[in-house]
C-alpha cells in the first residue's frame, strides 16, 4: 500500500505484486484517532472473466486437465464454457498452459499453438 498527500487529498493506492487492485481518495486530509486518513471515496478494480480465466488456468498443475465447463464454473459462469475456449484461443502467455483445458469429453480441442504439439 502507498499513501501520497497531495494538496486537495490523501490518495491511497493498493495493489499486489501482480498489480494494482484500488485506490482510494481521502476527501479529508485529517487524521482518525488512529493515525490513519478519514474514509473517502473508493475505488477497486475488478478482475474481468477472461483475467480469472487465465488465473485458474495457470494454476491448474501438471498432468491435470479441467474441462471447459469446469474453467467457466470456477471463473463464475456455469454457462461460459464457450467464452473460456475464446479466452483460450486468443492466450499467446507461455505461463498460461491452455493445453490442459480440454472438452468435456476429454479430447484436446484446437487451441492457438496446436494441439498437435501437445
Amino acid at each position: 500500500m502507498t499513501r501520497y498527500q497531495t494538496p486537495p487529498a490523501i490518495v491511497t493506492i493498493v495493489g499486489t505484486g501482480n498489480g494494482w487492485q484500488g485506490i482510494t481518495f481521502h476527501t479529508s486530509t485529517k487524521n482518525t484517532p488512529s493515525g490513519q486518513p478519514e474514509e473517502g471515496y473508493t475505488w477497486h478494480m475488478k478482475k474481468t472473466f477472461s483475467d480469472k480465466v487465465r488465473d485458474i488456468v495457470r494454476k491448474i498443475p501438471k498432468s491435470k486437465t479441467m474441462t471447459y465447463k469446469e474453467v467457466a464454473s470456477k471463473a463464475g459462469n456455469p454457462k461460459a464454457a464457450r467464452a473460456v475456449g475464446a479466452v483460450m484461443r486468443s492466450n499467446y502467455d507461455p505461463s498460461i498452459p491452455c493445453h490442459r483445458v480440454v472438452a468435456s469429453d476429454g479430447t484436446i480441442r484446437g487451441y492457438n499453438r496446436g494441439a498437435r504439439i501437445r
